[in-house]
């Protein structure tokens, strides 16, 4: 396998507005396929909306472990992401 000098980036600049407690954050990543195969898709994690609301898999996976604490929490809570 040849070395090559491209590095992987993510580069993240961020907002809090303390007022409404939102977080507005942009992000650019740079992705170099050091491999030999042919990269047709690359899947990004949206881990935040993971916690948007009590049917996401991440809730179901709570409740199937006995952690309610998520389930019950109120909307207040329960965060989501705009992309």
């Amino acid at each position: 396998m040849a070395s090559y000098a491209q590095t992987n980036n993510i580069k993240i600049s961020a907002t809090l507005n303390t007022e409404t407690n939102e977080l507005k954050i942009q992000q650019k990543t740079v992705f170099y396929n050091k491999s030999d195969s042919i990269l047709n898709v690359v899947y990004f994690h949206n881990w935040a909306n993971a916690y948007k609301s009590k049917k996401t898999p991440l809730a179901k996976r709570f409740v199937e472990n006995y952690s309610k604490s998520f389930h019950f929490a109120n909307k207040k809570h329960q965060k989501s992401e705009g992309i």
